[in-house]
C-alpha cells in the first residue's frame, strides 16, 4: 500500500475542517458562543475531543470560520446577482428572492448570524 499524496492528505484534512463546520454550526445555534465546548463541538462531528484541536485551535477560531464561510457565500451571491443581466431592480429582485430561497433551505444560518451579532454586542459592550 502506498503512502496518500499530498493533495489526498490535502483534500482529507479540508474534508474534516467541512465536517467540523457542519457540526459546530447547530451546536453554536443552540448553546450560543460562550457555552459552546469544544467538546460539544467534537460529540456532534462524531470525532475524539483531541482531533478537533488538530483541526482548530480553539472554539473561537471555529466560530470565525462559520462567519467567514458565510460572508464569502454572501459575497459569492451578491457577485452573482451583478453578474446577471437585467436592470439594477431585476437583479436586486433576483437577488433577495434567491436570499429567501436560501434562507428557508437553511434557517440555522439566520439564528448563527444572530448569535454573532448577540456576541458582538456583548464583546463590545452598551453602546
Amino acid at each position: 500500500m502506498s503512502p496518500r499524496s499530498a493533495q489526498a492528505n490535502q483534500r482529507m484534512h479540508e474534508e474534516q475542517k467541512g465536517r467540523i463546520l457542519t457540526a459546530a454550526l447547530p451546536v453554536f445555534v443552540q448553546k450560543g458562543l460562550a457555552a459552546t465546548r469544544m467538546a460539544d463541538i467534537a460529540a456532534a462531528a462524531g470525532m475524539g475531543y483531541g482531533s478537533v484541536y488538530h483541526y482548530f485551535p480553539d472554539k473561537e477560531t471555529i466560530f470565525t470560520a462559520l462567519i467567514e464561510d458565510t460572508m464569502q457565500a454572501s459575497a459569492q451571491h451578491i457577485k452573482a446577482a451583478l453578474e446577471r443581466p437585467g436592470s439594477p431592480w431585476e437583479r436586486l429582485e433576483w437577488w433577495l428572492s434567491q436570499a429567501m430561497i436560501w434562507v428557508r433551505k437553511h434557517p440555522e444560518f439566520i439564528l448563527f448570524m444572530t448569535q454573532v451579532l448577540m456576541n458582538e454586542l456583548a464583546f463590545e459592550g452598551p453602546r
